[in-house]
C-alpha cells in the first residue's frame, strides 16, 4: 500500500498563499478540495471555470497536485423528494471541476427522505434517481462520486440521516453499478455511530466501493473534526481494516483548522502533517 497523506482544504481558503505554504511546509503530498458549502461559489461564477483553471495554476506553484474533491450537495435539510434544479447543475460543474483538476474521485452526500419520516427504501430510490443523472457527466468527464457515511448526529437525535447505516451506501452503489459510484468513508461520522456498528466490519463490507477517505476524530458527542490522535478511534481497526481491503487512495484529512488565524496556522498544520504520517504505524507490518 503507498502512503500518501493530503489535507481538505476548504473552498474559501483555495486562494491564499499563506494556507498553502503552510500545508507544505506541513509535509502533505497533496490536497484536496472543497466546492462544498462556501466553496460552492466558484462555481456560481459566470467564467467558473477560468475560476477552477486559476485554481490548478495557484496549486501548481506549490507542488500540490489535488486528490479529490468535496462536490456541491444539496441543502443537508431538503428532502430526497424534493427537486432543485439549481443545486443539481452546481453539483454537475462540481463534476466538471474535479476533472478540470486532475482528480479521479469526488465526494458527495446522499439525500434523506425527510417529508416520509426518514423512510430508508425511499432514501435508495431517490439517491439512485439523483445519481443515475449525476452518472452521465461523470462518464463523460472520467471521473466519479464517492457518496459519503453521515450519521446521526448527537446533537439532533431526531434526524435519522441516510446513510448513517453503512449498507445504505453499499445498497446504492450496487444498485447503480457504475465504475463511477463509489465511497467516501468519513472515520468521524462512523465513529458517532459507533453503538451500531464497528469501524472494521464496516470498512471490510464496503471493501474496493470505498475511493475516498475523510479522517478525523472525535469524542462520540460531536462531528468536531479533532486532530487524529484527539478523539476515541480505534486507528488499529481503522487502519488495518483499509489494509485488508487493499485501499489504494489517499489518506486525506478532513480537520477542523483556524485558517483564519495565520499566526498559528502554521504550527497547526504541521502538528496535522505529522498526525496523518503518524497513522502509518498503525497499517499492519
Amino acid at each position: 500500500m503507498e502512503f500518501r497523506t493530503a489535507i481538505h482544504i476548504p473552498g474559501n481558503h483555495l486562494f491564499t498563499d499563506h494556507v498553502l505554504q503552510c500545508v507544505k511546509d506541513a509535509g502533505f503530498d497533496a490536497v484536496a478540495l472543497g466546492f462544498y458549502a462556501d466553496g460552492a461559489r466558484y462555481l456560481r461564477e459566470d467564467n467558473w471555470r477560468d475560476a477552477v483553471l486559476r485554481i490548478r495554476e495557484k496549486l501548481e506553484q506549490y507542488g500540490l497536485p489535488c486528490v479529490q474533491t468535496h462536490l456541491p450537495c444539496y441543502e443537508i435539510r431538503r428532502s430526497s423528494d424534493e427537486p432543485c434544479e439549481e443545486e443539481a447543475v452546481l453539483i454537475e460543474r462540481g463534476i466538471e471541476a474535479t476533472a478540470m483538476l486532475g482528480c479521479r474521485w469526488g465526494a458527495w452526500h446522499p439525500r434523506t427522505d425527510f417529508n416520509h419520516d426518514f423512510d430508508r427504501k425511499n432514501g435508495i430510490r431517490d439517491n439512485v434517481r439523483e445519481l443515475q443523472r449525476f452518472v452521465k457527466t461523470a462518464e463523460k468527464f472520467d471521473v466519479g462520486i464517492a457518496v459519503e457515511n453521515l450519521p446521526v448526529f448527537p446533537d439532533c437525535r431526531n434526524i435519522l440521516f441516510f446513510s448513517s447505516r453503512y449498507e445504505d451506501l453499499i445498497e446504492v452503489v450496487d444498485t447503480l453499478d457504475s465504475p463511477h459510484i463509489g465511497i467516501t468513508w468519513d472515520t468521524g461520522h462512523a465513529h458517532l455511530m459507533r453503538n451500531l456498528f464497528s469501524q472494521g466490519d464496516a470498512i471490510r463490507a464496503a471493501g474496493s466501493r470505498i475511493k475516498i477517505l475523510h479522517l478525523n476524530n472525535n469524542f462520540g458527542n460531536a462531528d468536531v473534526h479533532t486532530p487524529l490522535a484527539i478523539g476515541g478511534i480505534d486507528w488499529h481497526e481503522v487502519m488495518g481494516a483499509l489494509s485488508d481491503i487493499g485501499f489504494d487512495g489517499c489518506f486525506t484529512t478532513e480537520l477542523s483548522t483556524p485558517y483564519d488565524v495565520p499566526e498559528v496556522l502554521r504550527s497547526i498544520m504541521i502538528h496535522h502533517g505529522e498526525s496523518a504520517r503518524w497513522l502509518q504505524k498503525f497499517l499492519p507490518r
